[in-house]
Formats: C-alpha cells, structure tokens, sequence
C-alpha cells in the first residue's frame, strides 16, 4: 500500500508542477511533504480496507525424507475437488473462510 501511495504522491507532485508560473515552486514543497507523509498515509489506508494478513489457523504436516521418496515413487494420487493430491492438512477454519492445504510428490 505504501509503494501505491508514494507512486500516487509522485504523480500528484507531477501535476502541481504543471500549474502555470507557480507550479513548480509549490511542486518544489509538496514533495518532501508528500514523502514524508506516505508511510502513515499508506498505513492507515491499509487499516480502513482491512488488507493486513489475517492467520485463518494453523496445520503441521511432518514430512521426513522417507515420506517424501514414498510419496513420490509408491503412493497414488487422490483426487478431491478436481485437485490431485498425496497428502492433505485437516481443515482450517476461521474468520467464515475454510482452508486445506494439498501436497504432491513426483519423482525427478
């Protein structure tokens, strides 16, 4: 969000720079004003559209290198939800959002 509210910030200093006879002057002070405005700017505009990360859960899945090779030489693929998988997490709900994770191994 900050890298969109400098780049804005920029193109905004731009066109103050266009207005005849006092243009680039103002430009001139707005700038560093600008910049030194973007993180809160930006920050804050992140916090109204809600767009920090949200951790829905969590799931581990211990894989040892024996896991890996069986997986790859030996066990088929299921299938579930048009996705094909040899291993899946439990399901991880939170925030009205569900969530798995599928792994696959193929042998190079």
């Amino acid at each position: 969000m900050q890298t969109a509210v400098g780049a804005a910030f920029t193109g905004v200093t731009a066109l103050i720079a266009f207005i005849p006879a006092v243009g680039p002057m103002i430009a001139g002070v707005a700038a560093p004003i600008l910049a030194a405005v973007t993180p809160v700017v930006g920050a804050e505009l992140n916090r109204l559209l809600d767009l920090q990360d949200d951790e829905i859960g969590r799931a581990t899945l211990a894989f040892s290198a024996r896991d890996i090779v069986l997986l790859a030489a030996r066990q088929p693929y299921a299938e579930g939800k048009g996705i094909q998988f040899k291993r899946a997490s439990e399901l991880i709900s939170g925030d009205g959002a569900s969530y798995k994770v599928y792994f696959a191994a193929d042998p190079v």
